[in-house]
Parts: structure tokens; sequence; C-alpha cells
């Protein structure tokens, strides 16, 4: 009987270690699990961290070519504003010229026909 006993208890201590084995393997598993999310976790932080100095990067960058591009779009004007004054000015020398010659031409026609007249 005493036998029967210690058999009863030696079966109820195997199936305890064997419960106990598998709660220590899901343990493990749960652990092993844990240490992949944290792993996962941190890469996603680095990974953001990384497309947030891009993001940055970029944002400083079309920054500088906005500044680059107004620079040269007012350069253009002040370029094109100095070309139409020139235009202008010879505009202004060439009817200038015209009148003068006009002019002469005036003055040539008027002592040709006093020529004549004589």
């Amino acid at each position: 009987m005493l036998l029967l006993v210690l058999l009863e208890i030696s079966i109820s201590l195997a199936g305890i270690l064997h419960v106990l084995n598998d709660n220590k393997k899901q343990q493990e598993q749960l652990q092993q699990q844990r240490q992949q999310q944290r792993q996962q976790h941190d890469a996603l932080l680095q990974l953001s961290d990384d497309t947030e100095r891009k993001l940055e990067h970029r944002q400083k960058l079309l920054e500088h070519y906005a500044l680059m591009l107004d620079d040269n779009m007012r350069k253009m004007e002040q370029k094109q504003r100095q070309l139409q004054q020139e235009q202008e000015k010879q505009e202004q020398e060439q009817q200038q010229k015209q009148q003068e010659l006009q002019y002469q031409q005036r003055c040539l026609d008027f002592l040709l026909q006093t020529t004549d007249d004589e």
C-alpha cells in the first residue's frame, strides 16, 4: 500500500515536473517573443528616426533651392529691367537721330528751294 501511495506520488510528481517543464518552455518562448518584439520596436524607432532625418534634410534642401530660385528670379527681373531701359534709351537715341536727320533734310530742302528761287 505504501508502494501504491509512493507510486501515485511519483506519478503526480512526474506530472507536476512535466507541467513545470511545459511552463518553462512557454516562458522561454514568451521571452524570445518579447526579445523579438523589442528588436522590432527598436528597428521601427531607428527607421522612424532615419526617415525623420531624411525629411528634415530634404526640407532644408528645398528651402535652399527655393532661396536660390528667388535670387535667380530677382536677378532675371533686374536684368530684364536693365535690358528694357537700354532698349528704351536706344529707341530715344534713334528717334533723336531721326529727328536730327529730318531737320537737316528740311534745312537742305529749304536751302535748295532758296537757291532755286534765285
